[in-house]
């Protein structure tokens, strides 16, 4: 079953919080493993965890969004991998100014689990039957 499917079905609170949890558990792993071959496996199940997030992120903003909002918010959407593509060196950076390498694997399966826990909490109305069904007659409102 495909992503988007499954959140047609059941919503995207579980496979985005599933993708970031897969995400945190894999670089926490690698932080305490010290076998550098089997982290490069492990990096690759945590794109697996990626692969539950990224396909959600336009499915969630376009299936949430009403139509009249579009043009105002999707600039500013567009604008959230820019300035991630920034933040998230700097924080690279700042943790390898003040901590060993392998300390980067831990701040960041760290900030995983908070954005686990952020969108299990937040993303608890988007389940299907919490959103706003179309109405089959244009006069009458939802």
């Amino acid at each position: 079953m495909k992503t988007g499917e499954y959140a047609d079905k059941h919503g995207v609170q579980k496979p985005i919080a599933t993708g970031f949890v897969i995400m945190a558990i894999s670089l926490l792993v690698i932080f305490f493993s010290p076998y550098t071959l089997l982290n490069f496996g492990i990096l690759i199940v945590a794109h697996l965890g990626m692969a539950f997030v990224e396909p959600l992120q336009e499915y969630f903003l376009f299936k949430n969004m009403k139509k009249k909002d579009e043009d105002k918010l999707y600039g500013v959407y567009m604008t959230a991998d820019p300035i991630a593509l920034f933040i998230t060196p700097a924080i690279g950076a700042v943790t390898l100014l003040l901590l060993p390498f392998n300390y980067l694997f831990l701040i960041f399966g760290i900030l995983m689990i908070i954005a686990s826990a952020v969108s299990w909490v937040t993303l608890r109305h988007s389940l299907p039957d919490a959103l706003p069904q179309e109405s089959s007659n244009p006069e009458q409102p939802l």
